[in-house]
């Protein structure tokens, strides 16, 4: 993640992540990170998100790479 500190990284904390936020961070890749994930992604690493937290491209390519099927 970027855009201000950089925080946890998301081989960390993307697997724990619930569904919801998971969902809604795959249908809004570009956009600030909504106050409830950023609680979420805190409550897993124990680290501050600081508001204005965007998913770096890297952390969108790592989410492509989490939902694709496996064979």
């Amino acid at each position: 993640m970027t855009k201000g500190k950089t925080v946890a990284e998301i081989n960390e904390w993307w697997p724990k992540l619930s569904a919801e936020s998971k969902n809604a961070l795959v249908e809004r890749p570009g956009e600030v990170l909504s106050l409830e994930i950023r609680e979420e992604i805190r409550a897993i690493t124990g680290e501050f998100v600081p508001a204005q937290t965007m998913l770096s491209d890297d952390d969108i390519e790592f989410i492509k790479t989490q939902r694709e099927a496996v064979d």
